[in-house]
């Protein structure tokens, strides 16, 4: 089975009550935004580099799964100063306005924006510990906090794609104040997963029409991305564009536990471990049992560590 990265639902969020001066490092040693420097670097550059990721060029959300996926939750715990809980439902594959805001600031923010002096970005350089940091009594138009945030979080950064950076990369144009409560809003394509839209069409027929967005369930998902070669990260995109948040779920686990069970026995260094030993005990703890998949060898220790969580996925 190829090894994909799958999103579960993200824990973490951005909220607005409190005085900029106010806020302290808490949970993660980081300095704060001020009008001369703009938010830091990332301190968390090194924890992310651990999972295979790099905090300059962070992959779409949606490509991130596995192990992968568990240090991202745990560098967001660590950022804003929250537990799991504080964000997701008793059922992660819910989508909660929590989470959906927290897409978006990955996809806008931490993918989107740099600082000027190249620094990478990540939620820790504004979040510093603590969910909220932003004081709103003053918010008129030419008031306290659009000085402070023209200052610290417009002047000091810049759009990776090239584009202006001004109010409008988060507010909108026309401008919007309240623009987290329409990010936490239900966004069908969203919490669907849905990648962009030049992804192409997934390489096996799913089995409906596009319309079907969001409603291919586990087993059909794993079909079409063993249909992917790899590396072809499109080709996975495309087959996610089609699956229910609870399959995508379903998979993110199956995932993590073949991850976890090969790391815990020392045949895989992590989840991006591309060695001929981690790709065999990634398949044959994903086997055996009653998936009816035969490890080989057969006689291999980790054979069939993770088959229930895989049987799930086949059967769903």
């Amino acid at each position: 089975m190829l090894r994909f990265g799958v999103m579960l639902i993200v824990c973490g969020a951005l909220g607005c009550d409190e005085p900029p001066q106010a806020r302290v490092a808490g949970a993660v040693d980081a300095a704060v935004a001020t009008p001369e420097t703009g938010p830091p670097a990332t301190g968390m550059a090194d924890a992310l580099a651990a999972a295979g990721l790099d905090a300059a060029a962070l992959p779409p959300l949606d490509d991130v799964g596995g192990t992968q996926l568990a240090a991202v939750m745990g560098t967001f715990s660590r950022a804003l100063g929250l537990g799991c809980g504080d964000c997701h439902e008793a059922d992660y594959a819910v989508p909660t306005p929590r989470t959906r805001i927290a897409r978006k600031m990955w996809d806008r923010l931490a993918r989107g924006l740099v600082r000027r002096d190249g620094g990478a970005l990540y939620c820790d350089s504004c979040h510093a510990g603590r969910a909220t940091f932003l004081d709103r009594s003053d918010a008129r138009p030419d008031g306290a906090l659009g000085r402070w945030m023209q200052a610290s979080y417009v002047t000091p950064l810049v759009r990776r794609d090239g584009a202006p950076h001004d109010c409008t990369t988060c507010h909108g144009s026309p401008f919007v104040a309240g623009f987290l409560d329409d990010w936490g809003g239900a966004d069908e394509a969203a919490d669907a997963g849905t990648p962009p839209p030049d992804l192409g069409a997934p390489p096996v027929d799913l089995g409906g029409p596009a319309a079907d967005l969001g409603a291919v369930g586990c087993e059909a998902l794993l079909v079409c991305l063993d249909g992917c070669a790899a590396a072809d990260t499109s080709c996975a995109g495309a087959c996610k564009r089609h699956a229910s948040a609870a399959a995508k779920a379903l998979l993110a686990v199956a995932q993590a536990c073949a991850d976890a069970a090969c790391i815990t026995a020392g045949r895989c260094r992590s989840a991006s471990d591309d060695s001929t030993d981690c790709n065999t005990c990634y398949s044959n703890a994903s086997a055996g049992g009653a998936t009816g998949v035969a490890c080989v060898p057969v006689d291999d220790p980790i054979c069939g560590a993770c088959a229930a969580e895989w049987l799930a996925c086949e059967t769903s």
